[in-house]
């Protein structure tokens, strides 16, 4: 029983010790990619993936509902913003599900373009109140699933 025990201790610890380095390794990467950029005179941006996906409903008509599904990311101005940005997550998801909910099919058919626009503007001034100051850059949708119930 112990050295089972210990093997398992171990082996978590392995594990731990692995997700720290490789999580060292995509930040030096990253701070070495703004570094780059800047001796270019390019602007340097972090994305903050939303993950996990949103997932909720929407109203087709008084009787039937619609489900959604989208995957985003918040773009900030520095890679020292994403943390900041982390913290308002909650935020973040609650002002794109309102958003979702309130919208319909047509909107995700044929008015994605204002759709987009008013997540973004919605989500970066939520978070920018929040915050006392501008860290939304940008926001991007990178996929957007509807399903309409009958």
């Amino acid at each position: 029983m112990g050295k089972k025990l210990f093997a398992g201790l171990a082996a978590a610890a392995l594990i731990a010790l692995m997700a720290a380095s490789a999580q060292a390794a995509e930040k030096a990467a990253e701070d070495k990619a703004a570094a780059d950029a800047a001796k270019l005179g390019l602007p340097v941006v972090s994305y903050y993936p939303l993950a996990p996906e949103i997932v909720t409903n929407y109203t087709t008509s008084p009787r039937h509902i619609g489900h959604v599904r989208i995957r985003a990311s918040i773009v900030v101005a520095d890679t020292a913003d994403v943390d900041a940005v982390k913290k308002y997550d909650p935020v973040i998801r609650d002002t794109l599900i309102s958003i979702l909910n309130e919208s319909t099919a047509e909107d995700f058919e044929n008015k994605r373009d204002e759709l987009f626009k008013k997540m973004s503007d919605k989500t970066a001034a939520a978070v920018n109140d929040y915050a006392k100051r501008s860290l939304v850059k940008d926001f991007i949708v990178d996929n957007l699933i509807y399903q309409e119930s009958r």
